[in-house]
């Protein structure tokens, strides 16, 4: 391939990566409300421990649930993001991790000295870096996902359990 063509390309095709992170990020975002939110009416709906039975302890199942989710949304807002080395050795001009261990001066320097086959070559390495670490996003957005849709169920009967075990409490569901 021409390699201005290459260059392009790779430019192109780590602009079009790059663009899916705010998608998966705003879902995970959307995860952690909806997790959050299940878990404060969780515990608004208690009631005092003093009434509890052993029947109450059916709040583990969605708590668990609701926790495992939550686990999973930060992995996926703060996944691993170590990279930045490419072919040679030398790392990226182009990470911002590699790129904020250097002083301004070196870094200018660098990408001074740096030539279109050395820039081709961080393009496509972090072409590949940024699809890692957004399959771990997407693998962790499922995973919230799912185990969010899991708590339902259990979550929806620990409230009316705890509506009936309190029935003097003003609560949304009253």
């Amino acid at each position: 391939m021409d390699p201005k063509l290459l260059r392009e390309t790779a430019g192109s095709r780590l602009s079009l990566v790059l663009g899916f992170f705010p998608r998966v990020e705003s879902r995970l975002t959307l995860v952690l409300g909806v997790d959050l939110s299940m878990l404060a009416l969780l515990v608004s709906a208690a009631p005092p421990v003093a009434k509890w039975n052993a029947v109450a302890a059916i709040v583990l199942v969605p708590g668990i649930c609701i926790t495992v989710s939550l686990y999973h949304v930060w992995q996926g807002l703060f996944p691993d993001v170590r990279g930045g080395v490419i072919p040679g050795g030398k790392t990226s001009l182009i990470f911002f991790g590699t790129i904020a261990a250097r002083t301004e001066t070196a870094f200018v320097a660098d990408a001074n000295s740096q030539t279109d086959e050395e820039h081709v070559s961080d393009l496509l390495g972090q072409i590949w870096t940024n699809s890692k670490i957004l399959s771990i996003k997407f693998e962790c957005l499922k995973s919230s996902f799912l185990w969010m849709l899991v708590a339902i169920v259990p979550w929806m009967v620990t409230l009316a359990l705890f509506a009936s075990m309190n029935p003097d409490a003003k609560t949304f569901l009253r």
